[in-house]
């Protein structure tokens, strides 16, 4: 069974008038991501990056990088600015 990982976003600073995160999920084929974070896996095994992107400023994100075995879902953070 593919897993599921819950992503969360914390956006700062807190009086942000826009605290909107577009998710999305490369490669494709491999894991779906939806608005609100929750990844689902396709595969049972391979690596999938998400990144989750300000919509107020697309130069501010956080990228993770997963690596999926069997029902095993291991989330390393590899770029934030």
């Amino acid at each position: 069974t593919p897993g599921v990982v819950q992503l969360a976003a914390s956006v700062y600073p807190e009086h942000a008038s826009n605290k909107n995160i577009q998710w999305s999920v490369a490669p494709s084929h491999l894991a779906t991501v939806n608005g609100l974070g929750r990844v689902i896996c396709r595969a049972t095994s391979g690596l999938i990056t998400v990144t989750g992107t300000s919509e107020e400023n697309n130069t501010i994100f956080s990228r993770f990088v997963f690596s999926v075995t069997g029902k095993q879902v291991i989330a390393i953070p590899t770029d934030c600015k």
